[in-house]
């Protein structure tokens, strides 16, 4: 994948608009790495899987599973 350098300068502009609110992930690593490996998950996604489940948020997404791409 490649960018003109621009694109951190439309991505700093989009969170200027709206920044989210950032948490600490270590309280969030116990229930993540259970996430993980129950469902074979990177625990990466599990951070935030965790986070969202913890505040009662919807998760948004882009992957897509079996797609070939």
């Amino acid at each position: 994948m490649i960018a003109p350098d621009l694109l951190l300068a439309e991505f700093a502009g989009l969170m200027a608009k709206c920044a989210p609110r950032l948490f600490d992930m270590r309280p969030q690593l116990p229930r993540a790495l259970d996430l993980s490996l129950q469902y074979r998950l990177s625990l990466w996604d599990c951070v935030s899987l965790a986070l969202a489940l913890e505040h009662d948020c919807p998760v948004l997404t882009a992957d897509r599973r079996g797609s070939g791409a």
